[in-house]
């Protein structure tokens, strides 16, 4: 399985919104792989994603992680969104 690239940039949701959250994108092939990934091992690979940048060892039990998939779900099968230049919110 080729994870490059998979969970690598954070939203920071308590910066935008104030909810103590992190959210990070699978997109293109990687919207595959996420989906169809075992949940254990997503949580894994995001655990060494968010050390990299915590500059310290998170273990995959020290928190929750919630999944969609909307690539796979029948009513979206992927979401495309786009800002144009004068986008305010």
């Amino acid at each position: 399985m080729n994870c490059r690239g998979l969970g690598t940039y954070f939203l920071n949701l308590k910066a935008v919104a104030g909810l103590p959250s992190l959210m990070t994108f699978g997109l293109g092939g990687n919207a595959d792989e996420a989906e169809n990934m075992p949940e254990a091992e997503l949580k894994k690979l995001l655990a060494k994603r968010i050390s990299a940048f915590a500059k310290r060892n998170i273990s995959p039990n020290e928190f929750k992680m919630y999944r969609t998939k909307w690539r796979g779900d029948q009513n979206f099968q992927g979401v495309y969104a786009y800002g144009s230049v004068t986008t305010k919110t």
